[in-house]
């Protein structure tokens, strides 16, 4: 399949996760918007309109915001649009800088983009499949502006939900010619898709699909399959359910009649989505490369089949979210009862027979099947075989905490010598029970092969699931509190709690009105003048290897208020007689540099005053004789309150 196929198909298959695909943009240019972020509806409703463009289902406008990675307290930028107008992404123009995206509309839960980093919109969508635990600002991904305004992060994408926890897909039949979900079912037909316990049980959700898309919403923690019911209604019947449905098939996910081989999906604790729990039927898979057989190959061994170790996914896409395996082991070309994992106890006697297996790789997004196959005759022992299980590995995948590997039972015990490995690479050294985490397992997956002997017995291998060692939160990442008066001039610092497990790099970054202040990004903050009349917070940033990164947002202090001016109550200095001048002694105000305003005023008719002079000092003249004289002084300074103050007033001024 050619690029612009998959494209089609990628296309196509982006229905399936209910968004609006027909929003992608086109790669940027200088002249472009740094951003320019998608956003689409997790449910059934997209799918009604899917045939005639990319409408969205939104009854109201819908809000993207853009905050900065530190402070979730107010947007940056924020755009809104109608249900009419959402073609073309919302765009956004930003100044260099670390940014976290959040977009929301009435009646769907907010959502923040946690994709990762792509130079293509494609890839931004294929983020949304798998599992999507419910995001955060802490767990939103920070898209970086650098100074040219250019992003790695092309065309982010943001699905709303209308839970909190859910799983959703389609029952597809694609064919090469036609990747039109509205197409790809005969007039007539009826679908079913049932949520199901994985293990079997009753359902816990029915319904009957909309242009063959099903959304489960309010979802309970557990693991799920989903089933498929394709069937027409009695002529002149409504059907209540699959079993009204006649000339049926039935069909598990992610593709398969048996329901012995249906694949399992997980809605985990604390909320989120499984996005393209897709339903692929009658889909004819694509052979793919020869897969590897490993292990004790001889009767009575045990064996594994895996992908070859250059698969890199379908074109080179994160197989994490977007693909399921399932599997399937022959002997002489006939069905292994219940061997659908990617282990086998082979079994006593088979020797001189042809052990197979199959490994079928669903692509979810556009409904593809990819079959890696591999066999080899099995050998008869020669000598006894130990009977084992799989290991397992105990402790927490957390950079410096330490793994420990789980034998088992093993009959006979034997000598077990150990050996682990990093994404299948033998880690120099590490030959014993115990692995201790180090940097370079970070992003890796770890595994244990426990190797067993004794004499008169074959040796056995036996390695464990892949452990994937990703960052862990912090075990303490506290909320910072503000100590200080809010009040210009003061000197606010930042408190609260420690961050665990020390040592954890901090950094800070104050806020005016949640917009960053420049430059402030000290634990220390000296209100200023711009301050006066707005709210500040603080946020910490908890970096360190191993651990996710993680912001802490204050509460904002009250409006910062001016502050006072100190200057006691002058005294005039100076003789009260003609020709001598009179003064104050300002040298003991604060702040000092405040600007001061003189009104010296002479007694008038009555018991009135009169300004004769605005100078810091006056010189008495004849005019003054037989009248009284006083200063009126007006102290001011930018984030001050201004003060005034009155001297008393002089004797009556003699020649």
């Amino acid at each position: 399949m050619d690029a612009r196929s998959l494209r089609a198909r990628l296309a196509g298959g982006a229905a399936l996760v209910l968004l609006a695909t027909g929003l992608l943009a086109t790669p940027a240019t200088a002249d472009d918007p740094t951003l320019t972020v998608v956003v689409g509806a997790g449910g059934v409703e997209f799918m009604d309109e899917f045939g005639s463009g990319p409408e969205q289902p939104w009854t109201t406008s819908v809000t993207v915001e853009v905050f900065s990675a530190a402070s979730s307290l107010a947007p940056l930028a924020t755009a809104t649009k109608t249900s009419e107008d959402l073609s073309g992404g919302f765009a956004f123009t930003l100044p260099e800088g670390d940014y976290r995206l959040r977009a929301s509309a009435d009646g769907w839960m907010p959502g923040w983009y946690t994709g990762e980093a792509h130079d293509d919109a494609i890839y931004s969508l294929l983020d949304l499949y798998g599992w999507n635990p419910a995001s955060t600002f802490d767990t939103a991904t920070i898209v970086h502006v650098d100074a040219g305004s250019a992003t790695d992060h092309q065309d982010p994408a943001i699905m709303l939900f209308r839970s909190g926890s859910g799983a959703y897909g389609v029952v597809a039949r694609w064919s090469d010619a036609n990747w039109n979900p509205d197409e790809m079912w005969p007039d007539g037909t009826v679908i079913y898709a049932e949520l199901v316990p994985a293990g079997g049980g009753a359902p816990v959700a029915t319904m009957r699909t909309s242009s063959s898309a099903y959304a489960f919403d309010d979802v309970a923690p557990g693991e799920y399959t989903v089933r498929a019911t394709i069937g027409q209604a009695p002529e002149g019947t409504e059907p209540g359910g699959p079993g009204d449905l006649v000339d049926t098939e039935v069909w598990w996910y992610p593709g398969t009649q048996d329901a012995a081989r249906a694949g399992t999906f997980t809605v985990e604790s604390g909320g989120g989505h499984f996005v393209a729990a897709n339903v692929a039927t009658d889909t004819a898979p694509m052979e793919g490369e020869a897969a590897v057989i490993s292990g004790d190959l001889y009767a009575g061994g045990f064996a594994t089949v895996a992908l070859p170790s250059e698969y890199e996914g379908f074109f080179g896409l994160n197989a994490d979210a977007v693909e399921v395996e399932t599997y399937e082991w022959f002997l002489d070309g006939e069905p292994i009862a219940g061997a659908y994992s990617s282990t086998l106890a082979i079994p006593a006697g088979s020797e001189g027979q042809e052990l197979s297996a199959s490994i079928d790789v669903n692509f979810l997004p556009a409904a593809m099947r990819f079959t890696y196959r591999a066999a080899f005759t099995v050998e008869a022992p020669t000598g006894n075989v130990f009977t084992a299980g799989v290991p397992t590995v105990a402790g927490q995948a957390i950079l410096g905490r330490t793994l420990t590997a789980q034998p088992g039972t093993w009959t006979p015990a034997g000598t077990k010598s150990f050996q682990w490995y990093r994404d299948g690479v033998a880690i120099a050294g590490e030959v014993t029970r115990q692995h201790i985490l180090v940097e370079e397992d970070l992003g890796t997956a770890l595994t244990v092969t426990i190797t067993g002997t004794k004499p008169g017995y074959m040796p056995a291998h036996r390695t464990s699931a892949p452990i994937p060692v990703d960052p862990a939160p912090f075990a303490a990442a506290p909320v910072p509190t503000i100590k200080g008066a809010a009040r210009y001039g003061t000197e606010l610092t930042v408190g609260g709690g420690t961050w665990r497990p020390q040592p954890v790099d901090v950094t800070y970054q104050w806020f005016r009105d949640g917009v960053p202040i420049d430059g402030a990004t000290d634990a220390v903050y000296t209100l200023g003048a711009d301050d006066v009349g707005a709210a500040i917070s603080v946020a910490t940033t908890g970096s360190k290897a191993g651990y996710l990164t993680a912001a802490r947002l204050s509460a904002p202090t009250t409006p910062v208020a001016l502050a006072k001016i100190v200057a006691p109550k002058p005294d005039l200095i100076g003789q009260p007689t003609v020709n001598s001048t009179l003064s104050i002694d300002t040298s003991a105000w604060t702040p000092a540099g405040a600007t001061i305003a003189y009104e010296w005023q002479r007694n008038g008719g009555g018991n009135g005053f009169l300004t004769v002079a605005t100078t810091p000092t006056y010189t008495l003249t004849d005019a003054d004789r037989n009248k009284k004289i006083r200063l009126v002084v007006t102290v001011s300074s930018p984030g001050y309150e201004t003060l005034q103050r009155t001297t008393a007033a002089t004797v009556n001024i003699t020649p």
